[in-house]
């Protein structure tokens, strides 16, 4: 088994590849329009302590404070588990694969499971949180 949680998940899911995704997956039109401009109205600023920043557009992240932000982050990292031979599960912004290991050729296909999460999580642009991954010693029935 192997637990990656997503580096900063709902801020680093760009808008232009979620839009993408969104119209791969068929929603277009009014409803994606809709779903960009939400995005895209985004704007931060930083205040410290009375000198405050300019206002700067949002090209990244979801909103955390909709019903809508978490949904449009698993839309966006939904398609990580296409190419996994090993059992997946996605939750907010944690990703666990695993499988039984019975030989050596489980443990060879785990491993490649989980490069084909790193590569996919660097093609996105969704990087792993390293201090937050684990992945257990393994044990052999013999030891």
């Amino acid at each position: 088994m192997a637990i990656f949680d997503f580096s900063k998940a709902f801020d680093s899911v760009p808008h232009r590849r979620l839009l993408a995704k969104l119209d791969f997956y068929g929603i277009r039109n009014s409803n994606l329009h809709w779903i960009s401009s939400l995005l895209s109205a985004r704007k931060q600023r930083v205040t410290l302590n009375s000198t405050q920043s300019s206002w700067h557009s949002v090209i990244y992240g979801v909103p955390q404070d909709t019903v809508l932000g978490p949904l449009l982050f698993l839309l966006y990292i939904n398609d990580i588990v296409t190419d996994i031979s090993s059992e997946i599960r996605l939750f907010a912004d944690d990703c666990i694969v695993y499988r039984t290991i019975t030989d050596q050729s489980d443990c060879t296909t785990l491993q490649a499971d989980i490069d084909i999460l790193l590569n996919c999580s660097n093609t996105w642009k969704m990087k792993f949180n390293p201090s937050r991954c684990h992945v257990p010693m393994y044990r052999s029935p013999t030891q």
